[in-house]
C-alpha cells in the first residue's frame, strides 16, 4: 500500500547512516503486522518501529508513541492472520524478551490504496520522520 510503506522508505533512507556501536538497536517497518516476538533479537536495547498510524490527525502528522501508549491506546492493527503489535508486545513481556526501550514513529497516512509510491504529503514529511528516528537513536 502506498503510505503504509512509509517504514520501508524511511529504513532505506537510514541504511547509509552510521549509529553508535554501543547500543543494540533494531529498526523495523511496522507494516504487514510483524510478529515482534519472533523477529526482534533478545537483548535489544532500543526497538524503533516506523509505521503509518491512523490517529484522526491531518495527513503527514508525525506521532511518537511509547510502549505504554501503544499498549493502552486504541492503536490497533487489522490483520486476521498475524499477531498484532499489542499481542506481540504482551508475549515478549511474558517471555522476558521485551527491549529496554520501544518507540513507534508513526505518520498519519493520506493514501492507503495499492501502490509503491508514497503520497506527496507523506513524501514531503519523510525527511522529518528519518530525522526523528535519528534523534531517538542518539538520545540517551
Amino acid at each position: 500500500m502506498k503510505d503504509d510503506g512509509v517504514g520501508v522508505h524511511a529504513i532505506r533512507s537510514l541504511s547509509a547512516r552510521k549509529f553508535p556501536a554501543n547500543i543494540k538497536l533494531e529498526i523495523i517497518d511496522g507494516g504487514l503486522e510483524p510478529d515482534l516476538a519472533v523477529i526482534v533479537d533478545e537483548g535489544v536495547d532500543k526497538l524503533i518501529i516506523i509505521d503509518a498510524v491512523r490517529a484522526n490527525s491531518p495527513a503527514g502528522c508525525i506521532h511518537r508513541l511509547t510502549i505504554d501508549s501503544v499498549e493502552n491506546s486504541g492503536y490497533e492493527t487489522r490483520s486476521a492472520h498475524y499477531l498484532n503489535m499489542k499481542q506481540s508486545l504482551a508475549l515478549m513481556r511474558i517471555a522476558g524478551t521485551l527491549p529496554k526501550e520501544i518507540i513507534v514513529i508513526g505518520i498519519e497516512p493520506k493514501d492507503m490504496s495499492m501502490g509503491m509510491e508514497l503520497s506527496p504529503e507523506i513524501t514531503e514529511k519523510l525527511p522529518a520522520v528519518v530525522e526523528m528516528v535519528v534523534g531517538e537513536i542518539t538520545r540517551n
